[in-house]
């Protein structure tokens, strides 16, 4: 084994920056960004419920969505390609951006459920009292 090659060439970035990469890395970005968006804007609304609202529903919710992420990553798999299977949706960015967003949002829930349990209310109460109601806040 030795620290450093033998024969040091650059073949290898010229392959890897050929027309095709363009392409691999375009998808890389719409899937990642879409995955991202879709999951913060979700993961916020859901944390914001989870964290401001005590109704009993709310607590079995979350506690559903703790379970999920007990389940090996092989018995979610299955499921979510027949159903992408069974909606046509297979070989489309949809299919990718809809499993990476089933896996992510219960993490995202419950790292975001953390900062929203840190906002102090008297931040809602004072928007309150300038005159926004509860979805203007």
């Amino acid at each position: 084994a030795r620290l450093w090659p033998e024969n040091p060439t650059f073949d290898n970035y010229v392959t890897a920056f050929r027309p095709e990469f363009r392409t691999y890395f375009m998808n890389s970005v719409i899937v990642s960004l879409s995955t991202v968006i879709i999951t913060v804007s979700l993961g916020l609304l859901a944390a914001y419920a989870f964290t401001r609202t005590h109704v009993r529903l709310l607590i079995i919710a979350m506690t559903l969505v703790i379970i999920t992420q007990m389940f090996p990553a092989s018995a979610i798999i299955i499921p979510i390609y027949k159903m992408m299977k069974g909606a046509n949706l297979l070989n489309t960015y949809t299919s990718l951006i809809l499993a990476y967003v089933t896996v992510t949002l219960p993490v995202a829930i419950w790292m975001l459920r953390g900062f929203m349990a840190n906002l102090p209310l008297t931040l809602e109460e004072a928007a309150a009292i300038d005159g926004a109601g509860p979805f203007r806040t």
